[in-house]
């Protein structure tokens, strides 16, 4: 997947009016994703992914819950922050180019 290619998620359309909440506050914990990376604070991060994975399970993201699960995961074994970071890159880019279908 290119950083440009957008991927479709098929969401029931009884979640449409809060979605875009859902992608504000995913937006402000990438922020705090990026940071707790950057300060190597592994609780902090393996928290964000718990909750990236589970708000995205719930409204329907597979893709951005498996994400949110590998940092999770990835962080509970202290796994090197280069991994870390890449798992994050992943997640922006899925938030960034996922295209919304309400189905």
């Amino acid at each position: 997947m290119t950083d440009t290619e957008k991927i479709i998620a098929y969401i029931d359309p009884d979640l449409e009016e809060i979605i875009p909440m859902f992608f504000e506050n995913s937006h402000e914990e990438l922020q705090e994703l990026e940071n707790a990376l950057a300060d190597g604070d592994y609780e902090n991060i393996c928290r964000l992914g718990h909750s990236a994975k589970g708000s995205a399970l719930n409204y329907g993201f597979q893709e951005m819950g498996r994400i949110g699960k590998a940092i999770e995961d990835g962080a509970k074994a202290k796994e090197d922050l280069d991994t870390l970071t890449s798992f994050y890159k992943e997640l922006v880019n899925y938030v960034n180019n996922v295209e919304v279908v309400y189905k």
